[in-house]
């Protein structure tokens, strides 16, 4: 896809229009490589705190390990009820990383939404963020998921907002009439990671 659009006008001097040909190497390989090219180079930003690719990798490895305890196979699926967060990022490739696939899914959706889309991949597992685990927990069971790992936004957030940020989460939920802790002790087989595995 060489042929010009109107955005290469913009771009700098020197910065290929394309990458082909593309390496046939897995997209984990491709950000192995980055990270033993760029180790220390940013890789995820989030509310100003960085994840340098070395990092990113660790986590990576770390999750896929996880997700393989679970039972996560090549061919499997993973459900991810997550927004634009690290955790969207590790999962993804963790994932991958396992020959599994990666099924992303809005955490805008109604529960009727999200049943049918939970319903029509069939996950293995479904990663999902604290905050959302209450429109996934009505439906679990109906949906057929066993297996729920919950991770919260504030796990890759920088400190002070790391510990300011549940505070107004929490004064939200019960301002919109939430439950709080929006997962609670007794959700059965729900997990919850620490950011570090």
């Amino acid at each position: 896809m060489t042929e010009h659009r109107p955005w290469f006008a913009t771009w700098r001097a020197g910065v290929p229009m394309t990458l082909e040909p593309y390496p046939e190497v897995s997209v984990h390989s491709t950000l192995v490589d980055a990270a033993a090219g760029f180790p220390n180079s940013v890789a995820l930003a989030f509310f100003g705190k960085h994840v340098s690719y070395r990092e990113l990798v660790g986590e990576v490895d770390r999750f896929s390990a996880v997700l393989a305890g679970l039972g996560v196979e090549k061919g499997d699926r993973v459900g991810l009820l997550l927004p634009n967060c690290p955790q969207y990022v590790i999962a993804w490739y963790a994932a991958v990383r396992l020959g599994a696939i990666a099924v992303g899914n809005n955490p805008l959706y109604t529960r009727r939404e999200l049943l049918h889309q939970l319903r029509d991949f069939a996950p293995a597992v479904m990663v999902a963020l604290d905050q959302l685990y209450p429109s996934l927990a009505p439906i679990r069971e109906e949906a057929g998921i066993t297996q729920v790992v919950v991770t919260s936004l504030t796990d890759y957030m920088p400190f002070p907002l790391s510990l300011l940020a549940p505070i107004k989460f929490r004064r939200d939920s019960k301002k919109e009439g939430h439950p709080w802790p929006p997962v609670p002790p007794v959700a059965g087989r729900a997990r919850r990671p620490s950011p570090k595995g």
